[in-house]
């Protein structure tokens, strides 16, 4: 596993940190007096976007936030000014690409070692997840760090050789394991982008221009052809996954025409469009959707989703700075340093991915994302003011990374003090004390209070401790926040238990309408209803569930199955 990834924070701290020491070298070795910079017109927009998140989050976030639930949005941002600075320099930053290198060379076997034992159990391929648990998220990662194999392979007058080779081994495998093995749809069209912009951006460098030369010719003839067939052999690939996306485009463009002034606030999404895709389920009957509609964390598409949470002003800030891009790559797209060139490879296939993807919901792509535009940002001329690139900006770049990495150890020792909680309770027979799960947990709560996990287990235990009224002030906090289906199934447990029938109901009820598709919820619900003598509710879902299409059909599926036929075996009986 690959602690850089698996932990949010480590790694943009790690590329903050390998930006500083560049840095700091490149000033202790040049003689030459500080370079002057300029403060582009880019770099306004970076601004604003970090003061339109900030603000936004904290005025429509649902429940009271902290400075601490800005973490990840100061880390990215220390990040963003981190390598801007480092840029503007002129350090050789070749160790932060073999980095980036070597991480992704981990994942590459890892995912390898997945396929393989997934191709020993006959599983399909695209459960390939690497490190980072979901294959979406892992192709994603895979992709970003495409152009940054590419370039190091490209560049024998960079690189040593040994780095090239490896460069050149993983950008095969990096385009083979989300392309060929995962059947990626969003990983073909975004491999082709890179690599038609990796040779027509490239192709004056001697090491491939003769592989080039010939095709060069003929782009303009065979794009719209390749284009063309690529797009219609996708949309046949997968046609229930194409339905499935069509159903949250529409869902989301009617919340976007319903919020379209303020926006439903960054962090929303989750709760607010799944509310809106239960109230579809509970008003209309749809089988063929209900076997395809899932929990959705993402629109699937990043830039309605970020027009959706953050409203008519974050759509102009959409508008600006893809126009600034545009502008930027047209007057640096000869530029002479392969850097500048590989960084609008990455800029134009991340923009590209988040057309069908949640790119910017990935803190690793995120990261490269960043980079990508700190690097348009040091050839970007666009004059706002001038800045030096004076040590002076060093130490307090440094104070702030030092911060940010103790802020991030303290989250993570929070995490792991609460596995061994959770460890330590399951050793344990003897049902746990309430003061004493609150003192725990306490401690706690600062650092994980946003961790779906986190909070239906603190619920969990505070209703082992009979303190029911604690458990569900916990879930209603829950819900207020992200609005998962599994704290609307505790919340129906605790009323179930506190002999509360018709809000046990209601919980169990939106639980079933938020997953349509998951078979358990419903399940829930019909124990519910037969064990408090509503036969024909009991059976009416139990038909339900009888009729139901399962995706992964397993033991417990069949034990569920077969208990719904019971129960509608008794019900048609009874005379």
């Amino acid at each position: 596993m690959n602690i850089l990834l698996t932990l949010k924070f480590a790694y943009p701290l790690l590329l903050i940190f390998l930006l500083l020491s560049t840095g700091y070298k490149r000033r202790r070795t040049s003689p030459s007096p500080a370079r002057k910079a300029v403060f582009s017109q880019l770099d306004v927009l970076a601004l604003c976007w970090i003061l339109f998140t900030g603000g936004n989050m904290y005025f429509k976030a649902t429940v009271p936030l902290q400075p601490a639930d800005f973490y990840q949005l100061f880390l990215l941002s220390t990040l963003y000014a981190t390598a801007r600075y480092v840029f503007a320099t002129g350090a050789n930053v070749s160790m932060v690409w073999i980095t980036l290198l070597m991480t992704v060379a981990v994942e590459v076997c890892t995912g390898l070692g997945q396929a393989l034992q997934l191709y020993k159990h006959t599983d399909p391929l695209i459960k390939i997840a690497g490190s980072l648990m979901n294959p979406v998220t892992y192709a994603n990662y895979l992709l970003s760090v495409l152009p940054v194999s590419l370039y190091i392979a490209l560049s024998p007058t960079t690189f040593r050789a040994g780095w090239r080779y490896l460069a050149g081994s993983a950008s095969i495998l990096l385009i083979l394991i989300p392309c060929c093995l995962m059947a990626s749809r969003m990983a073909w069209i975004v491999t082709a982008l890179i690599m038609l912009l990796t040779f027509r951006l490239l192709r004056r460098k001697p090491l491939i221009q003769p592989a080039t030369r010939s095709i060069h010719g003929l782009l303009p003839v065979l794009l719209p052809l390749l284009a063309g067939g690529l797009f219609y052999w996708l949309l046949q690939l997968k046609t229930a996954s194409t339905v499935g996306r069509y159903f949250i485009l529409q869902n989301t463009l009617q919340l976007l025409h319903t919020h379209f002034i303020s926006g439903i606030g960054f962090g929303n999404f989750n709760s607010c469009y799944n509310d809106f895709q239960a109230n579809y389920f509970r008003t209309h009957s749809d089988p063929a959707m209900e076997y395809l509609a899932a929990f959705h964390l993402n629109a699937g598409n990043e830039y309605l989703q970020i027009a959706l949470e953050g409203g008519i002003a974050a759509i102009l800030l959409i508008i600006l700075t893809l126009v600034k891009i545009v502008q930027i790559i047209q007057k640096n797209y000869r530029h002479r340093q392969p850097a500048v060139l590989t960084g609008i490879i990455s800029i134009v296939a991340i923009l590209v991915m988040a057309c069908f993807s949640y790119p910017f919901r990935i803190v690793p792509v995120m990261a490269h994302f960043i980079m990508a535009m700190a690097i348009l940002s040091s050839v970007d001329r666009s004059y706002v003011f001038p800045f030096s690139t004076a040590r002076i900006y060093f130490y307090p770049l440094s104070s702030l990374a030092l911060i940010l990495l103790t802020a991030g150890i303290l989250r993570f020792n929070s995490y792991l003090r609460w596995q061994i909680i959770m460890q330590q309770y399951a050793d344990t027979a003897t049902p746990p004390a309430a003061c004493e799960v609150k003192r725990l947990y306490s401690t706690l709560w600062p650092a994980l209070k946003h961790h779906p996990a986190f909070l239906a287990d603190y619920a969990e235990k505070l209703s082992q401790a009979a303190d029911y009224p604690g458990a569900l002030a916990l879930l209603q906090y829950a819900i207020k926040q992200s609005g998962y289906y599994f704290f609307y199934q505790d919340i129906g447990q605790v009323y179930e238990t506190l002999k509360n029938a018709p809000m046990a109901e209601q919980a169990y009820l939106k639980a079933c309408y938020l997953v349509p598709g998951k078979l358990y919820p419903r399940y829930q619900l019909m124990l519910f209803y037969y064990h408090n003598q509503d036969t024909v509710q009991a059976a009416k879902w139990a038909a339900i569930i009888n009729k139901m299409q399962v995706k992964v059909a397993d033991q417990q599926v069949a034990t569920i199955k077969h208990q719904a036929r019971e129960i509608l075996a008794g019900y048609k009986s009874r005379p």
